[in-house]
């Protein structure tokens, strides 16, 4: 898109179309009072195909080569399609650029997603199932800051993502489907990739939601960029809320023995205000089961702020797996109900 001034296009129309008693091209510019060296390069417009004049005088005219205003055309009349697939199919390099055409048009854009779930669920009022996931993002989730820069002014967008191992597949088709992702995207919007954080060659599976309203919602629950080590637990008014947050935090950052060890403990690593929270709502449950259980620095990260919380003894144990894990749990990470069930089986 080329910006000029609506007395250079004026003075090119007339050199062009009107100039009847062949004036040069400096006598035409002094005429129309613009310079001379602007107006030249404008009179090569033949490469450009749509002018086109805003719907507020600005004072100046627009010029749009073939693919842009191409690109602008399928924009407008495909409903379907987004911004960045646009960008993407006709190499249109900068985020704003296609954005302030488009103003230019004085076209009333709305905000087109290429994938359509429910942006403001954890806008709501607090359920069961919602406060599972605010546990659990607040331990395995990650939102990242994305800087991007813009037409004419840089600008700052979030997005959230939950990747987990190949046997925890299902976990995060779960998460897709909590936020009503169609279940016909599903598919595409979990995507395989490898990376952890002790093989690099182990198949994981991740889902990138992109929404900054999305990422700013969960920062008022404590999930915010770069948490790790310094999470902050948010606290729930109600005991329900409270046990289905803990379970997501255990179901991200937790572990529990397997039944056919000796050492039938269970426990969580992160924070020390992580730690000291789930401690501290536990010994309000079993205030004498709990007392040998208390927070600790990790010993293999020695310096670092990296806590651990544990139960102590086998009662301490099934007491706490029957409160998280019981048979009519809502939402959970199916590899450790099945180990809290097994578990309890041994110890009943």
């Amino acid at each position: 898109m080329k910006a000029v001034k609506v007395s250079t296009y004026e003075a090119t129309k007339f050199y062009m179309e009107e100039n009847e008693k062949g004036l040069s091209k400096s006598k035409v510019a002094d005429m129309f009072k613009i310079d001379r060296h602007s107006f030249c390069k404008l009179t090569w417009k033949d490469k450009y195909k749509e002018l086109v004049f805003p719907k507020e005088d600005n004072g100046y005219c627009y010029y749009f080569e073939p693919k842009e205003w191409e690109a602008i055309q399928e924009y407008i009349n495909n409903p379907n399609i987004t911004k960045k697939e646009i960008r993407d199919k006709y190499n249109i390099s900068q985020n704003g650029v296609f954005s302030h055409w488009l103003e230019v048009l004085g076209y009333e854009d709305t905000v087109r997603y290429k994938y359509n779930f429910k942006r403001d669920i954890f806008r709501e009022e607090p359920t069961p199932e919602m406060a599972y996931w605010l546990g659990f993002l607040l331990a395995d989730g990650c939102i990242i800051e994305n800087k991007i820069k813009g037409n004419s002014k840089d600008y700052i967008s979030y997005n959230v993502t939950v990747r987990l191992g190949d046997k925890d597949k299902e976990h995060v088709y779960k998460f897709a489907k909590f936020l009503q992702y169609p279940k016909e995207k599903l598919n595409e919007v979990i995507k395989p990739c490898y990376g952890g954080a002790y093989d690099r060659n182990n198949l994981c599976w991740v889902i990138d939601v992109c929404s900054t309203d999305l990422c700013k919602d969960l920062q008022k629950y404590n999930i915010t960029p770069r948490k790790s080590l310094k999470e902050k637990p948010f606290i729930f008014n109600d005991r329900e809320l409270e046990l289905n947050y803990i379970r997501g935090i255990i179901d991200g950052d937790g572990w529990i023995r397997k039944p056919t060890t000796r050492d039938l403990r269970m426990g969580v690593v992160g924070s020390e205000e992580v730690c000291n929270y789930i401690s501290s709502v536990l010994k309000e449950y079993f205030p004498h089961k709990m007392e040998h259980a208390k927070p600790k620095a990790h010993s293999e990260s020695i310096g670092s702020d990296l806590y651990y919380w544990q139960t102590t003894c086998r009662e301490g144990t099934k007491n706490v797996l029957e409160l998280l894990y019981p048979e009519n749990c809502p939402i959970y990470l199916d590899r450790k109900y099945d180990l809290a069930r097994a578990v309890l089986k041994l110890l009943n």
